[in-house]
């Protein structure tokens, strides 16, 4: 955690949105007005049980599926799978892969279950912008350096691996498998931490919806 307090969490700034589509995906989160009530830092300390699902392999695969589910009808209550697409259209397409033109609404639980086990990041990453999106939800600091933190790390695994294929020896090899362990570690935890944000998230709003009505009809 030290050196992920050594990253900038600042958000990608107006400079740096139109130099790639991911920064002017992101750079429509910066002035929006609101936040989430918990940030990843301390979002385990809120749902810690949700925390261990989405962190535990195997069983995240089932808890990006019910968070997704639980996300899409907290959007639009009742409406089940119905608006579910491939990561939510928000990474946009590559070749035949093209989200809302897959013939998700033919199986949509099927679909999910392979975005879940074959593309998690992006799975969870995917629901909690889809949060973002509902709500206006802005981007925190904590959480600018966790996930930058993590994708240094995946990034540092991907540069071991090339340089093992090119030297291949004992000692990179050996460099390769301890990043590849960190960055699993740290990839779990992260995965963990944002599926308990967005739960709490949903839970808190869920639950400010229904006493809403109560407290009005009472004020009458």
């Amino acid at each position: 955690m030290a050196m992920c307090c050594c990253l900038d969490g600042s958000p990608v700034s107006q400079e740096e949105v139109g130099k790639s589509k991911a920064n002017q995906r992101y750079g429509d989160y910066i002035d929006n007005p609101n936040k989430f009530d918990v940030n990843m830092c301390h979002s385990c300390t809120k749902s810690p049980l949700c925390c261990c699902f989405g962190a535990l392999p195997i069983v995240s695969v089932c808890s990006a599926i019910k968070l997704r589910h639980k996300v899409l009808n907290h959007v639009n209550p009742g409406s089940g799978w119905e608006n579910y697409t491939c990561c939510q259209s928000k990474f946009g397409g590559c070749c035949c892969i093209q989200p809302g033109s897959m013939g998700e609404q033919n199986f949509p639980a099927g679909y999910m279950a392979c975005e879940a086990c074959c593309c998690a990041g992006m799975a969870i990453s995917a629901t909690r912008i889809e949060m973002m999106d509902e709500h206006r939800l802005s981007v925190d600091e904590c959480d600018n350096r966790i996930i930058r933190f993590n994708n240094c790390l995946q990034c540092a695994v991907c540069v071991a691996q090339i340089v093992d294929c090119i030297i291949n020896n004992d000692t990179t090899e050996y460099i390769e498998n301890v990043l590849e362990c960190i960055a699993s570690i740290v990839f779990c935890s992260v995965s963990g931490c944002m599926t308990a944000q967005v739960d709490h998230e949903v839970n808190l709003r869920d639950k400010a919806k229904s006493v809403s009505p109560i407290t009005q009809g009472m004020e009458r």
